[in-house]
């Protein structure tokens, strides 16, 4: 999916799994919201003047919960950070993959986190609040990159 953000407008945008038969409303899958005063920089890192306005490009692999945002390049100011929440009550609840929902999904359930991969880097861990209750986790997010719910 793609979007338009412009730089002292908040905006935020939600994706959703589609509706199962006889369900009235679609499950939230991700959400990404743009403070006012979050976008710095578009492509490339070019800095953006006020009401300037770069094209954003979600692409979406819900299999494995990961998100790829470009044009990469991107960048959120420091101190209003653009916030990234991915819901994972669709999602198979054997989370080790092991056949059985158990006490060890549980404990991954709990240490669900946001991960980030930037170009040829290793994926790496952000500072994340999950809330297991909401099946909801998020996370600051300062440039585009591809991100994923891992534990």
């Amino acid at each position: 999916m793609s979007f338009w953000a412009k730089r002292g407008t908040q905006t935020t945008i939600g994706v959703y799994y589609r509706r199962v038969p006889g369900q009235l409303m679609s499950d939230p899958f991700l959400r990404f919201k743009i403070p006012i005063n979050g976008l710095v920089a578009g492509a490339g890192g070019v800095p953006l003047g006020r009401g300037d306005s770069v094209l954003i490009t979600l692409t979406i692999d819900t299999v494995y919960f990961r998100v790829d945002f470009q044009p990469s390049g991107v960048v959120f100011s420091s101190s209003s950070p653009a916030q990234l929440a991915f819901w994972y009550q669709d999602a198979n609840p054997d989370f080790n993959g092991d056949g059985v929902v158990d006490g060890t999904d549980a404990l991954i359930e709990q240490n669900l986190a946001v991960y980030s991969k930037s170009g040829g880097s290793s994926w790496g861990k952000l500072l994340s609040r999950n809330d297991p209750t909401q099946q909801v986790v998020g996370a600051e997010v300062l440039h585009f990159s591809q991100y994923a719910v891992s534990w």
